[in-house]
């Protein structure tokens, strides 16, 4: 049996499961990001260690790349320090050796997804898509965009 209702990935909130937008928060939902072409995986919001969530960060840009995603949204939180959490700085340096590698094309942190960015207009003319979503503009340092190679 299908449960009825999810989290919306972006506010949390509960949602059901055939809603194309959240009523709360006016997220796209998953199943809509995904027809096009974007996934997402929630590292910050289960209580996660700092490994267990990268682990699960590692599963999420595995599944993202086998269906083909070209883009991949971390939602990772900023921290409850105020200065940004352990999560969020590893996930970081996880993108940055993604990077490095050539396992991804580029990464880009939530605070900059806005216009004047010389990497947000790159991401907009790749993923156009993303700049329909909730987290353009918005300055959300909660969340982090990778580019799949």
């Amino acid at each position: 049996m299908r449960p009825e209702n999810d989290t919306c990935s972006t506010c949390g909130n509960p949602v059901d499961v055939s809603a194309a937008i959240c009523p709360y928060c006016g997220a796209i939902g998953r199943s809509e990001m995904a027809q096009m072409g974007i996934s997402m995986v929630d590292v910050g919001h289960a209580g996660m260690t700092t490994r267990e969530a990268i682990h699960v960060l590692h599963a999420g840009l595995d599944a993202a790349q086998a269906q083909g995603a070209r883009a991949l949204v971390i939602v990772h939180g900023y921290g409850s320090t105020g200065f940004g959490g352990g999560i969020r700085k590893a996930v970081h340096a996880t993108c940055r050796n993604w990077q490095s590698v050539g396992r991804i094309r580029y990464w880009l942190p939530g605070e900059r997804l806005r216009p004047g960015e010389e990497l947000a207009a790159v991401l907009r003319r790749d993923v156009p898509e993303l700049v329909k979503g909730p987290h353009w503009n918005a300055g959300n340092p909660g969340i982090t965009v990778v580019v799949t190679a």
